[in-house]
Order: structure tokens, then sequence, then C-alpha cells
């Protein structure tokens, strides 16, 4: 289901007429846009370092790095937890600038 909601978001990305070339953001408001981008951009950033992060905790818990198993089980959860959320925050982005560029004529 994450992943269906994920392909509407690109999809409708990609019908706007936002486009970016060489760095520069064409299309929509060219003063707000580049931030706007810039902050999505780092947010997917966020997210790939999140999940990254579960994956070295889980396999220090595989390893028996990170101590009793009740410490190891809150230790992931909580990683999990942060990406989950910083997932979350990309997509709300995503579905907002989609939504701003459609408003304005961008499909």
């Amino acid at each position: 289901q994450m992943a269906n909601g994920c392909n509407c978001v690109l999809q409708n990305l990609a019908k706007t007429k936002i486009r970016i070339s060489g760095g520069m953001v064409k299309g929509g408001d060219s003063e707000t846009l580049p931030l706007v981008f810039q902050k999505l951009k780092d947010q997917v950033i966020d997210v790939n370092c999140c999940w990254i992060e579960c994956d070295t905790v889980i396999g220090q818990g595989l390893r028996g790095e990170l101590g009793a198993m009740a410490v190891t089980q809150l230790t992931i959860l909580e990683s999990l937890k942060d990406a989950i959320k910083a997932l979350d925050d990309f997509l709300t982005m995503a579905v907002q600038l989609s939504g701003r560029a459609m408003a304005k004529g961008g499909v």
C-alpha cells in the first residue's frame, strides 16, 4: 500500500509543469519553489539516513552488540519509528507540493 501511495505522489509530480533543469526550477513560483525542492531533497536524504540507521541497528542486534533482548528490541523500535516519521514527513511534503503545482495549472 505504501508503494502505491509513493507511485501516486510521483505520478502527480511528473504531471506538473515544474521541471528542474541545470539545478534551476522552471515553472510555478520562482521565489519559493527552489526552497521547497531543496527541503524535499533534504527530506529524502533524511529518510535514507534513517533507514540506513535501522539496518545498522538490526545488524548490531543480530550480532548481540546491543545487550539484552529487551534493549535490542526497544532500540530497533525507536529506530523504526524515526524512519517512519521521516518517510511520513517526506510524503506529506511531496503531496503538498504536487497539490500546489496542480492548483497553479501545472497539469
